[in-house]
């Protein structure tokens, strides 16, 4: 027997719930419903673009058995009615759901690439493309984000460098919430440079992040793990540029240079997690650029950039992956 329901919140009082002011088709026959609007849309579109939509339209319904179906034996489920149309209640953040929608119905809502829309929009559509399935957007999303967090060193030096902002704010800002709803979709196993990213960032926005469901805390702990690996790596490189340069400064300069490591770039080098501030370009012709000789320099930057990938190549165990990067390489879909 088919139900008309009554919407209502946890408490028991009339749902907040309201009709989405453009996703309410006339023709639409299945109603979605959320905590903040309802959608009124199409059961034949959304089981084009989701294999999970579809999979739960072709369920059989008494009605369906009524009707004359060839499943022998099965027994239908009463859908509940909204307004004498299928209704289906849903977990997801109507806010989240509206973005999706969007992306299915209307063309260039999202474009890949492009950075401009915002950081709300592109975590919704992630969560959810993964989520339903959504196969088209769920591609586009992940090769947009691997657009920002490439595979490749000189990839990931270029896009630290050419994307300062994405999504409305500055880079810096997006790292925990990506990685954050990366995992929630499942999917962050494709990303180590997601979690090398992240791990730029303070204890206090971490556990902020990742301490507010037990569900986040493998990613946090993970992400921690790595942070500290990543570190250790780092110091070991910059020992190394130091025995490098002292060797010059001592055997061909003979002198001592002031700029050796004053009290601001000290934490700045041996204290950080970025390994694009430490190519050789930047230690030997910005931070430094008296610390070698110009005969020096040339064999120097090589050893530098050698140290820097060895890093980089290390990264997915750093952060407990069990993939190398041409594997994580060939399950991101290609552009």
């Amino acid at each position: 027997m088919n139900t008309d329901v009554e919407l209502e919140n946890s408490t028991g009082s009339e749902s907040p719930a309201k009709r989405h002011e453009f996703l309410w088709l006339k023709d639409g026959n299945v109603v979605l419903g959320t905590n903040v609007y309802l959608f009124k849309v199409h059961k034949s579109v959304l089981s084009m673009h989701s294999s999970v939509f579809r999979d739960m339209f072709e369920l059989p319904t008494e009605e369906d058995l009524d009707m004359g179906s060839s499943d022998i034996g099965a027994v239908g489920m009463a859908p509940e009615l909204y307004e004498g149309v299928h209704f289906v209640s849903l977990s997801d953040d109507g806010r989240e759901m509206e973005h999706i929608l969007r992306a299915v119905y209307e063309r260039g809502y999202y474009d890949p690439h492009s950075d401009e829309g915002t950081l709300e929009k592109f975590t919704a559509l992630l969560r959810l493309s993964c989520k339903y399935d959504f196969s088209v957007i769920r591609k586009d999303v992940l090769g947009h984000l691997s657009r920002l967090y490439p595979t490749y060193l000189e990839d990931y030096d270029n896009a630290a460098k050419a994307y300062l902002e994405i999504f409305g704010n500055p880079r810096s800002i997006c790292h925990l919430p990506l990685l954050k709803a990366a995992a929630e979709a499942g999917i962050d196993d494709h990303f180590p440079s997601l979690y090398y990213a992240s791990s730029g960032s303070r204890v206090i926005p971490i556990l902020n992040i990742f301490l507010k469901s037990p569900s986040h805390y493998p990613t946090m702990h993970r992400l921690i793990d790595g942070q500290q690996s990543l570190g250790k790596a780092i110091q070991d490189l910059m020992g190394a540029f130091i025995m490098l340069t002292e060797r010059c400064i001592c055997v061909h300069m003979n002198q001592y240079h002031p700029d050796i490591f004053d009290g601001e770039e000290i934490p700045e080098v041996f204290c950080t997690h970025n390994l694009v501030g430490l190519s050789s370009e930047s230690l030997f012709s910005k931070k430094f650029p008296l610390r070698a000789c110009n005969l020096c320099k040339e064999s120097f930057s090589r050893r530098i950039e050698e140290e820097r990938e060895a890093i980089w190549e290390a990264i997915p165990s750093f952060y407990r992956f069990n993939k190398t990067w041409d594997e994580i390489r060939a399950e991101l879909p290609t552009q």
